[in-house]
């Protein structure tokens, strides 16, 4: 039995529907036919950003139909996790599965649907860096070593870039440095107040419940957390989180778009030093930064969606 996810939200639950035994058929004549169609759901070859990252297709219940026969009999057997449509040129499984959705039209809005047509936010390649820094970054920076803080400090993303953490951590669990928490950690679910709405009060109001402070100057401690929270406000909604990674002077920060690699670029693939002005993408709604003092904090996950 296969399960195919639409890879397009960061801190949301993606949209998921099963595949129909003629439509597992119909997939593997396609993938056969060009089995570089498919891709690994996690590769540092592709590094995603937020927006659409293309479909992955699992195996959640090993059976007898034609899927599992089929590849059974293959010399190189199809993997039981993969990813399609993050190439541009190889776009036919990704295009034949969105027709797919139409018996879960519940969960696939046209607005989604949208996004999709935008195609795939693949980080450019490394020579397109843009290395320079610009005056506000700057002058935000020196604002912020006024404050003397001791951060915390995080910037090996290893711990989340495992397999199990990977797909296991959203971008809420790696803010709160708490890896393999469950991918859909939620904004206030554990402090009893969790996020329903796309607004900056709905926001402050969730993470003031888990337990975060929101001040203009961080407090000297010898271990701090301090994010950044933003929203996508416009249909489908969703949010994002960022962590400071490395304080001043040369400031950096780190995110995790959904079930992807950690990294500590945004959607230019320029270092992050500054989450007000990188490139976000559509999580324009920039609701402020937050603070904890301690290495982690607890988060929660809605089990109700538990992949």
């Amino acid at each position: 039995m296969l399960e195919v996810e639409l890879d397009i939200f960061s801190g949301r639950t993606n949209p998921k529907w099963v595949l129909s035994e003629e439509e597992e058929k119909e997939l593997l004549n396609i993938i056969l036919s060009d089995p570089t169609e498919i891709s690994p759901v996690y590769t540092p070859e592709e590094q995603f950003g937020l927006g659409y990252r293309g479909l992955i297709v699992r195996e959640i219940k090993s059976d007898e139909g034609i899927w599992n026969k089929t590849n059974r009999a293959l010399e190189n057997t199809i993997p039981n996790e993969f990813r399609v449509g993050s190439k541009p040129s190889k776009q036919t499984a990704a295009e034949w599965l969105l027709k797919t959705y139409e018996k879960q039209r519940s969960i696939v809005s046209d607005e989604l649907l949208e996004l999709v047509s935008e195609g795939v936010v693949l980080l450019p390649t490394p020579k397109k860096i843009i290395g320079t820094t610009d005056d506000d970054e700057i002058s935000r920076s020196i604002r912020w070593e006024t404050c003397h803080s001791n951060y915390f400090s995080g910037r090996d993303h290893s711990i989340f870039n495992n397999r199990h953490n990977v797909r296991h951590s959203n971008c809420y669990a790696y803010a709160a440095n708490n890896p393999g928490t469950g991918r859909y950690t939620l904004p206030g679910l554990q402090g009893g107040r969790p996020i329903i709405n796309p607004s900056r009060s709905e926001m402050n109001g969730a993470l003031f419940a888990d337990g975060w402070t929101h001040h203009s100057c961080w407090p000297s401690a010898q271990k701090v957390l301090i994010i950044a929270a933003v929203i996508k406000p416009s249909a489908p909604w969703d949010f994002h989180f960022y962590r400071c990674t490395q304080n001043g002077p040369d400031w950096e920060w780190g995110h995790k778009p959904g079930a992807t690699l950690a990294t500590d670029l945004d959607n230019s693939r320029r270092r992050i030093s500054n989450p007000e002005t990188c490139n976000r993408g559509l999580y324009t709604d920039f609701c402020g930064y937050f603070y904890h003092n301690g290495p982690t904090v607890t988060v929660k996950c809605d089990t109700q969606c538990y992949p």
